[in-house]
């Protein structure tokens, strides 16, 4: 199987839980981190690929070089990992006609304005409802903080 396995809305970006973990599970070979502002910055980069274990390779692409990429990356012989940063760069990837199978809703911390969802996402009501329509689409969502715990539904959360 290759092409995209999973995609994640994780705030911090890479991390031990990405670079393993959710790696792992996925047997991901290609991490894309989807950023306009680290896709510029090389030096963050590099502190970045040390999260990352050396049998696989990161990529760092700006949102106009994801709408672009991504829609390859099924022609291609890796499994990859998507990571979105914010909730608004899946939502510009996505309305440009991406399709992102399954996306896991990992890490978007509190703020006020924002619904609780579980200890380590927060949604506001537009997000909720902009996630329904993705999801009417043909996206499957889910909230999972990490790949030991259940992948639930984004229709299964009293939201």
């Amino acid at each position: 199987m290759s092409g995209i396995a999973l995609s994640l809305v994780d705030d911090q970006f890479i991390h031990g839980e990405i670079g393993l973990r959710w790696c792992a599970v996925t047997d991901a070979e290609l991490v894309i981190i989807i950023n306009d502002k680290l896709a510029k910055d090389k030096l963050q980069q590099g502190l970045m690929d040390m999260q990352i274990i050396d049998t696989i390779i990161p990529r760092y692409y700006s949102i106009e070089t994801a709408i672009n990429k991504l829609p390859l990356i099924n022609q291609k012989d890796k499994n990859s990992i998507v990571i979105f940063d914010t909730m608004n760069n899946l939502f510009k990837v996505v309305e440009a006609g991406v399709q992102l199978n399954n996306i896991i809703i990992s890490n978007v911390p509190a703020k006020p304005g924002k619904k609780i969802i579980n200890h380590s996402v927060a949604l506001s009501e537009e997000e909720i409802t902009h996630l329904k329509k993705l999801e009417s689409q043909g996206n499957r969502i889910f909230i999972s903080s990490d790949p030991d715990t259940r992948n639930i539904p984004l229709d299964e959360i009293n939201i």
